[in-house]
């Protein structure tokens, strides 16, 4: 293997990618809903504030970090502020129902959660609350609808990859899919 070209050394990090396009698109359209539009600047802003928050927090390189969020600016934030800080992010399914949740989080041993406090009519704040007590792993759970606290603390420089672990799909649970493949 050694550092040749292509090898996991030399891999771009999504947050050294969100830092190259700010860079080389900085005023272009990075995301744009109907709630909101964020140039490639503005983004990499937004991420890296979120990331020095989540720093402050004592979050870091390898720590798994659920975002159970529409696909909305605040979930792409959060993303690219994980990657920044060598995070592993771990997109969790809005549909999911409490158990579904709480074996989501368990598997992949997230020590943050950011969601909304409702969203396609769940009361996810309260799903939160009802599952946290047996997850012991959660040190951080968060509704994006309080808002960011201010950061000031430095997000470091970008670490690991970050790549998105996957916990979701309309399968979440092993009895569940065994169940759905009858």
């Amino acid at each position: 293997p050694g550092g040749g070209k292509g090898t996991r050394s030399q891999a771009a990090t999504h947050g050294a990618g969100l830092e190259r396009q700010a860079l080389a698109r900085g005023t272009s359209a990075a995301r744009v809903t109907g709630k909101a539009r964020l140039t490639y600047s503005q983004l990499e802003s937004k991420a890296r504030l979120v990331a020095a928050w989540m720093h402050a927090m004592g979050r870091g390189k390898g720590d798994h970090i659920g975002i159970l969020m529409g696909n909305d600016a605040e979930w792409i934030k959060r993303f690219y502020a994980a990657a920044i800080l060598g995070c592993v992010a771990v997109p969790v399914n809005t549909r999911f129902k409490a158990a579904e949740l709480a074996y989501c989080l368990q598997q992949a041993d997230c020590k943050a959660l950011f969601y909304p406090g409702r969203f396609l009519g769940i009361d996810y704040a309260a799903m939160v609350e009802e599952v946290r007590p047996g997850l012991p792993k959660l040190r951080y759970a968060g509704h994006v609808d309080q808002g960011t606290p201010p950061g000031g603390a430095s997000a470091g420089s970008p670490a690991c990859a970050g790549a998105p672990r996957r916990c979701g799909g309309s399968a979440a649970l092993p009895a569940q899919r065994a169940a759905r493949a009858l």
